[in-house]
């Protein structure tokens, strides 16, 4: 566990803002109650993909990060990493319900052509076309 000093954390932030213009604004919409916020649910349906597959996963919101199962937040996480039953995926979404699963068959196909190779070309060739 990490502490964080409240008033460090809000003067650096201060700081970057002041430097970055627009940077208040996105902080404003992040942390507010108005716009988009950060969500966290398990998806039984993507275990055993990698994050990377993820991020293709929901068109309606931004894959930030997951939450293992020890409750370890992690964002930035490797594309091979492998999502287990238990990970919570963090994005960032308008709200609760306003975003799901979506598997998307091409990027996989083009992306992890090892792992359909065994589907008759006329499957493959139908769904590329």
């Amino acid at each position: 566990m990490e502490t964080l000093v409240a008033h460090d954390a809000i003067g650096r932030l201060m700081l970057q803002c002041a430097r970055q213009p627009g940077l208040a604004h996105v902080w404003e919409n992040l942390l507010g109650f108005e716009g988009h916020e950060f969500y966290m649910k398990n998806w039984p349906e993507l275990r055993g993909r990698t994050f990377g597959e993820t991020l293709y996963c929901f068109p309606e919101a931004v894959v930030c990060g997951i939450r293992t199962a020890g409750g370890r937040v992690c964002l930035n996480v490797d594309d091979n990493y492998i999502i287990d039953e238990k990970d919570e995926i963090l994005v960032i979404a308008e709200d609760d319900d306003s975003y799901e699963v979506k598997i998307m068959v091409r990027h996989f196909l083009q992306v992890n052509a090892s792992r359909v190779l065994h589907l008759p070309k006329v499957v493959i060739g139908s769904i590329l076309h």
